[in-house]
Formats: C-alpha cells, structure tokens, sequence
C-alpha cells in the first residue's frame, strides 16, 4: 500500500488537478517511444478543450543516432541534476518534439500512483524550454498553436 491510497478520492483528484499544470514534471508508461516505455517529461501546454497535454520527454543523454544534425542537438536543454530534485543524474530536454498526451489517462495513472507526480522545472527553465520548441523546424506552427505555444 502506498500513501495516496490512504486518502479520499476527491482529494486525490484535487491534487491530480493541481498537478496537471504547465511547467509540471511527471512520469508515466508511454507509447509514441521506441520501444514503448516509463519516460518523465514536462507538460508545456493544455490544448483548449483540456482533453490533450502537450509534453516534452526528458533524457538521461542525447541519443546522437537520432540526434545527428547541429539543428536537433541545439534542441537539448541540459537539467543539471544538482537544481532538480526529480533528477537522479543531468538529463536534457528533447525540445525537437512535442508529445501528445490524453488528460484523463495521465490523470488516471497519477491518481492510482501519485508518486509518478515528480516536481516541477524551474521558471527559468520553463521559458528556457518554451522558447526552443517555439522556434523548433521540427514541431508544425498548429500543433504550438493547439497548445497555447504560439
């Protein structure tokens, strides 16, 4: 047993809620990786009908087989592990793409194991990582525009 299933479940979806905002770092099963896996990530928008989140996954290292042009490797923001309490190492921020999540099923899986709820990026990260997928040739203007990035 672990300590969220000791509370009620209105509290647990309060506390869900409060932690689907932007800026938020969570981990949770994925399958738009290769192969499908456990991945944390940063939830940088929430599309208009509050149905989709708009996420960026965090790494452990640039993986330089995918990563291959100046282009995508400038599209990874270094976490330094000192400054983050949700990082057992330095990571970096794939800020070439942004995922698709569905609200309710994030929500699902944190209420049933809210220690998938891992933190939060610092602000000045968050804009850091704002500003690059922005201006990231690999992310299409309307899908920055369906998450309230552009």
């Amino acid at each position: 047993m672990n300590l969220g299933e000791l509370f009620p479940e209105n509290m647990k979806s309060n506390f869900v809620n409060q932690n689907l905002q932007v800026g938020k770092v969570l981990k949770c099963f994925v399958e738009f990786t290769t192969p499908p896996k456990e991945k944390r990530f940063v939830i940088l928008g929430v599309n208009e009908e509050k149905e989709l989140l708009g996420v960026v996954l965090i790494n452990s290292e640039i993986n330089f087989n995918v990563m291959h042009t100046p282009i995508l490797e400038g599209l990874q923001y270094e976490l330094k592990s000192k400054n983050n309490d949700f990082l057992e190492h330095d990571s970096f921020i794939d800020c070439s793409q942004l995922h698709k999540i569905s609200h309710e099923r994030l929500k699902e899986v944190l209420q049933n194991d809210m220690q998938n709820i891992l933190g939060e990026i610092k602000q000045q990260d968050l804009i850091n990582v704002i500003t690059l997928v922005q201006n990231a040739p690999t992310i299409l203007p309307k899908t920055l525009k369906m998450f309230g990035l552009r």
